[in-house]
């Protein structure tokens, strides 16, 4: 009885499969909607948007945006006593970069990123290329625009490089840079055990070569102090600062011209993938001549879709740029209190370096591009 029990399931498991990878090829989207934050089943089967958690997303990208940790946001999200996509209390910050990281958010749908791969325990594993996938560009009404995704994407991206932590609980920590070797700083103990304690910051790495780095280490007190110092000068120029992002940065960064080149690009592509797969169907083996007209166009394409790749990546960094002048200026006119906060530090600080030398200093780059150097007291 239990061979055929077993029989019965494997075929019952097997129909199921078949079923659902013919509607993923079919394009035919579905979610896990009771975990799934920002939608729910339609009447016609399709996602529909439910306005009040579309909020909370947009709100996680914004928060995202404008500089905050995924752990930050996670807090930002319990203090305000707001549910998880699973109706819980608590947010992980796996939980924000998984949002963050969701085509569905913007509309689209990449379907069969995990299988199962054992038709009696259920177990299913990530989608490897073991079986096809399936991209499915505007299957659904999307949360949050192209553009806002695409930046988040980028954020991702540039924190990574930057050894950003996403899931610190510190909002200095990937922030402070050593100009010495390029090495963020880290926190540390001095004194552990005694009634000296402190935490101090400094170079990662500092005494990983064959001589150390040369720049100082920090107090938590003396960034704090130093943000201050910097804020109370941002706000002596606060207009002419706020001008300058508004007009200028948001002129210069613009990418409407940029974005008429990718759809053209685009359109040529199409054509030119056509074109290539015509002289494939017709070339022999033996002529010679063919193969090579065939191969200087292939390596054409080739040429112009990494032109594509790169001019959507400078797209993407000009829209992350703009948005982010846009924001700071809408932030510096609304500060009234430059009192030191993790959500002032976030949205005017997009990381600190630290020079070389016997002076501590430090230089703010600020998330509209601009730089001030403090020298601490």
């Amino acid at each position: 009885m239990s061979s055929l029990a077993q029989e019965e399931s494997r075929s019952i498991s097997e129909n199921v499969t078949w079923g659902q990878r013919k509607r993923f090829a079919d394009g035919k989207v579905s979610m896990p909607y009771g975990s799934f934050l920002g939608y729910k089943k339609g009447a016609d089967g399709r996602p529909e948007v439910v306005p009040d958690e579309a909020e909370i997303i947009k709100r996680i990208y914004r928060e995202f945006l404008l500089g905050m940790t995924y752990n930050g946001i996670a807090k930002s999200l319990m203090a305000d006593k707001i549910k998880s996509p699973r109706g819980k209390d608590i947010w992980r910050s796996t939980t924000i970069k998984s949002i963050l990281q969701n085509e569905k958010y913007k509309g689209d749908a990449l379907l069969q990123k995990r299988f199962t791969v054992d038709f009696l325990t259920k177990k299913q594993k990530v989608n490897e290329g073991e079986i096809p996938q399936y991209y499915v560009e505007n299957s659904h009404e999307g949360i949050v625009s192209d553009e806002i995704f695409e930046m988040a994407q980028h954020e991702i991206k540039r924190r990574e490089e930057m050894k950003i932590s996403g899931s610190s609980k510190n909002f200095f920590s990937g922030r402070i840079i050593c100009e010495c070797c390029g090495e963020a700083y880290t926190r540390k103990v001095w004194h552990s055990t005694t009634k000296y304690r402190r935490y101090i910051w400094q170079c990662g790495k500092k005494y990983a070569g064959s001589e150390p780095c040369s720049t100082p280490h920090l107090t938590e007190e003396e960034i704090i102090a130093g943000f201050e110092n910097m804020a109370k000068k941002i706000m002596l120029q606060r207009e002419s600062i706020i001008k300058l992002c508004r007009e200028t940065l948001a002129q210069v960064l613009d990418t409407d011209d940029d974005k008429e080149k990718v759809k053209q690009l685009e359109i040529e592509l199409d054509q030119d993938y056509i074109e290539l797969g015509q002289q494939l169907r017709i070339i022999g083996k033996s002529e010679d001549e063919k193969n090579e007209s065939y191969n200087k166009a292939l390596a054409a394409y080739e040429k112009k879709t990494q032109s594509l790749a790169e001019l959507k990546e400078i797209i993407a960094d000009k829209d992350k740029r703009r948005f982010n002048a846009l924001q700071f200026a809408d932030r510096l006119d609304e500060i009234t209190d430059i009192k030191f906060s993790e959500e002032l530090w976030c949205s005017l600080v997009d990381y600190v370096s630290v020079p070389e030398g016997d002076e501590k200093k430090l230089i703010f780059h600020l998330r509209s591009g601009i730089s001030k150097e403090i020298l601490l007291s």
